[in-house]
């Protein structure tokens, strides 16, 4: 869901996710660093539709997101993304901020 090694369609992310639902996959594994947002931001479009009391959502912290230039986002494996850029703090704060940020970008 993040563009890793290559772009996908809005699309195609959704309909993937539709599927798993509908063949009992009820348990969402993703991060911030997944296409730096992107992956958090298809996977709470299609969770929308779903009610919330019927999913569970696996995140990671101590990764939050700063916007940033295209030019200077090092993408390695992820051909896609949004544009921003990572930072690792671990600190109470820095926990808290990712996880507040997973939470605006997953619409929770």
């Amino acid at each position: 869901m993040g563009d890793l090694f290559e772009k996908l369609k809005e699309e195609d992310c959704f309909n993937t996710l539709k599927k798993s639902y509908e063949c009992g996959i009820n348990i969402f594994d993703t991060s911030p660093l997944y296409g730096y947002g992107l992956s958090e931001h298809r996977l709470g479009n299609f969770l929308k539709s779903i009610n919330r009391k019927d999913f569970y959502i696996s995140t990671k912290v101590g990764r939050y997101l700063s916007p940033e230039k295209e030019e200077n986002i090092d993408r390695g494996i992820f051909k896609g993304g949004l544009t921003y850029k990572p930072t690792l703090d671990y600190s109470y704060d820095g926990v808290m901020k990712s996880f507040e940020q997973s939470l605006l970008r997953l619409g929770l």
